[in-house]
């Protein structure tokens, strides 16, 4: 079932509305009037036609609001994407461009608009519009990787700062060249507008594929891994996860200020070197809590900590796929697959103690040779890693 059903109610307002849209689109193109308010309605109408539940005073209203009304919900969404930015100035990109397939998404008959949603959905599960995994803090990307260009004035990534390199064509653009044909022209066939939703999907889904690529593309890359690890490691680890509401990412956003890491984040934007610089620090510090911490004794910790030094090391091989760390990432889930072996004490327990402990000595064993300082530097790190995020919250949380 398509999570974003419309009842027979908000099938009515969605209905009216995209006809209002499409009606004051219309008396500009033939009458003449503001560009720009021409441009917002193409942009806001194909944002509320993508995912209306992203505008609950819109549906709830069926048609009540006066054009000035309607226009200044419609909006919502650009106070959004600055309260969900976790650093200021950093701009939000939609996977799924809005616009994508020009008019289609507002003239394009209702019901058969709604079919095409639900087809987008079940291919991708998420589509175009505002909603959560389409548009979040997941999609802030430093303004060099998402339009070519430095950012706003006013902010650490404005161009006479000079933090961090210029925009260059070397590193890919989310809004660059192979995705600034988004399938406007789509909406200007007048057959296609009358066609059945599967034909519409068909035309539209080359597109989606399109984008899609270019921003796994983008946010794999070592440039944003790089600096993204700044504000994660340094403030809060989830601050680019899908799902963040505006006031966790107000929170980093003031953190990041006040820390400098602002600067710092802006100033990462290097790509000189041939990858990202991992930092080690957080891994290790995992790597050695969870080697003091046997699985049968204190089963929910060990298994946070593996899980976090799975996800790390993984991500790491992903970005910098040598022998060494893909080596490394296998040693973390063999400790953790021991880990949940010997969760409950058993005979099995003998055997999955010693393969995990195994594991992880091998793995701490490993960075040491790599990074000798900063394994001495997580040493406290990792002992301080077990009571605050476990023993100190544990006793904060107990009932």
């Amino acid at each position: 079932m398509d999570p974003f059903d419309l009842n027979d109610r908000e099938i009515a307002a969605y209905t009216l509305t995209r006809q209002r849209i499409v009606s004051q689109i219309d008396d500009i193109e033939t009458k003449g009037g503001s560009a720009g308010t021409l441009k917002r309605l193409k942009r806001f109408g194909n944002a509320f036609s993508w995912y209306p539940q992203f505008y609950p005073q819109i549906l709830e209203d069926i048609g009540g609001m006066t054009d000035k009304q309607l226009m200044s919900a419609l909006r919502t969404e650009e106070g959004f994407m600055k309260l969900i930015a976790p650093v200021k100035g950093l701009p939000i990109h939609h996977k799924f461009a809005s616009r994508t397939g020009g008019d289609v998404p507002i003239r394009t008959p209702a019901d058969v608009f709604l079919d095409v949603r639900k087809r987008v959905y079940n291919k991708f599960g998420f589509g175009p519009g505002n909603n959560p995994i389409n548009l979040g803090a997941q999609g802030a990307i430093d303004e060099r990787m998402h339009q070519g260009r430095f950012g706003s004035k006013g902010t650490v990534f404005e161009e006479s700062r000079g933090l961090g390199m210029a925009p260059t064509e070397e590193l890919p653009i989310l809004h660059g060249k192979g995705t600034r044909d988004i399938g406007g022209k789509l909406g200007q066939d007048p057959a296609l507008l009358r066609s059945q939703s599967d034909e519409i999907f068909n035309a539209i889904e080359p597109f989606l594929d399109t984008q899609l690529d270019k921003y796994n593309e983008v946010v794999q890359n070592p440039v944003t891994i790089k600096q993204r690890n700044i504000i994660q490691e340094g403030i809060d680890p989830a601050a680019f996860d899908v799902g963040r509401t505006t006031e966790q990412s107000t929170a980093v956003r003031k953190a990041a200020e006040k820390t400098g890491l602002d600067v710092k984040f802006a100033s990462a934007f290097d790509f000189s070197g041939s990858s990202a610089r991992f930092s080690t620090k957080g891994v290790v510090a995992r790597g050695l809590a969870r080697s003091i911490l046997p699985s049968a004794a204190l089963g929910g910790v060990s298994l946070a900590l593996g899980a976090g030094d799975v996800q790390a090391r993984e991500e790491r091989a992903q970005q910098d796929p040598s022998f060494i760390n893909k080596f490394q990432a296998g040693l973390a889930r063999t400790e953790q697959a021991a880990d949940v072996a010997g969760l409950v004490p058993g005979p099995q327990t003998l055997v999955s103690e010693p393969v995990g402990f195994g594991a992880g000595l091998t793995n701490v064993a490993i960075d040491v040779a790599r990074d000798p300082i900063g394994t001495l530097q997580a040493v406290g790190g990792s002992l301080k890693y077990i009571a605050n995020e476990f023993v100190l919250r544990g006793a904060m949380t107990a009932p």
